[in-house]
């Protein structure tokens, strides 16, 4: 019997998960990047996205999913606050160490900091990074096993990331940023790893479905976005600040025609509702996030 150098496996549907969540991020990057408005609200934009997110909490009800068995639930009742209270604390260390870095960049134009990418917003090289990250932590606290065929998989995702990384020129703006902001961003990755593992530690040990964790992150997102109107509604010379995010607050609603801003409003919505439900099955199915992270 002749030797195939190929062979095709049956197709487990989980693996959809990835690639739907993949296509998903890259619909949003590329509407949000073209959408027709000279004005960008913040404030409004996050409100959005929290109910998006918060919104996954209704997928039991749509699906008639039952509920987890309730000796699970009573079993983990009393700890209930300290497994939510970790969760936030992990999304706000891996939302911070994201910001941190963007805020510090170097740009001399802020046409500089659009994504040339519509799939990633950054180097592949710290993508690239993040999944060997994952493996590794994989291997020694979850004991999975990996083949030949995922180590050239993600040898030949580095290497073609890296290409990339050389015909964007992210390499010359990495110099550009300084050794500060790199540092920042491999601790954005190792962020990105604990926010990861928590989840996935919540789903599979301790049997929270992925809508709850959802809610909660959605619920933290809306206090923000409360928060931040309010810091905004407060401010004396309303559309005249001096603090950017503030005036376009209120010249947003004057330039961009209502139409625009419902159309945009729904689709961040929907699209959220999307992305994070999938998003969070994928960390779930932590083998299949692993070759799926650049999302």
């Amino acid at each position: 019997m002749a030797k195939k150098l190929i062979i095709l496996g049956n197709l487990n549907s989980k693996y959809l998960l990835s690639l739907g969540l993949a296509l998903g991020h890259i619909i949003y990057n590329i509407v949000i990047y073209y959408f027709p408005e000279d004005k960008q609200n913040m404030v409004l934009d996050l409100y959005s996205t929290s109910l998006g997110i918060t919104f996954v909490t209704f997928i039991p009800y749509i699906l008639k999913i039952a509920a987890i068995d309730k000796q699970n639930d009573k079993a983990i009742q009393k700890k209930r606050y300290l497994h939510y209270s970790l969760l936030i604390f992990c999304y706000l260390l891996f939302t911070i160490m994201k910001a941190i870095p963007a805020r510090m960049k170097v740009s001399d134009t802020q046409e500089s900091q659009k994504v040339i990418n519509p799939h990633a917003d950054g180097p592949f090289i710290y993508t690239g990074a993040e999944m060997i990250f994952l493996t590794i932590v994989s291997i020694f606290l979850l004991k999975y096993k990996y083949y030949k065929h995922h180590y050239i998989a993600m040898a030949a995702f580095i290497i073609l990331g890296n290409a990339c990384d050389l015909i964007l020129d992210y390499y010359p703006q990495m110099i550009e940023n300084g050794p500060l902001i790199t540092f920042l961003e491999f601790l954005g990755i190792l962020s990105d790893v604990i926010y990861y593992y928590y989840i996935k530690y919540m789903m599979e040990v301790l049997y929270y479905p992925y809508w709850k964790i959802s809610f909660c992150i959605g619920i933290l997102l809306f206090i923000s976005s409360t928060a931040l109107l309010v810091y905004v509604l407060a401010d004396k010379d309303k559309a005249n600040s001096k603090i950017g995010m503030i005036s376009d607050f209120y010249l947003y609603f004057k330039e961009v025609h209502p139409g625009l801003i419902i159309g945009k409003q729904l689709f961040i919505i929907i699209m959220n509702f999307i992305t994070f439900s999938l998003s969070t099955i994928n960390i779930n199915n932590l083998f299949i996030l692993i070759f799926s992270i650049m999302n």
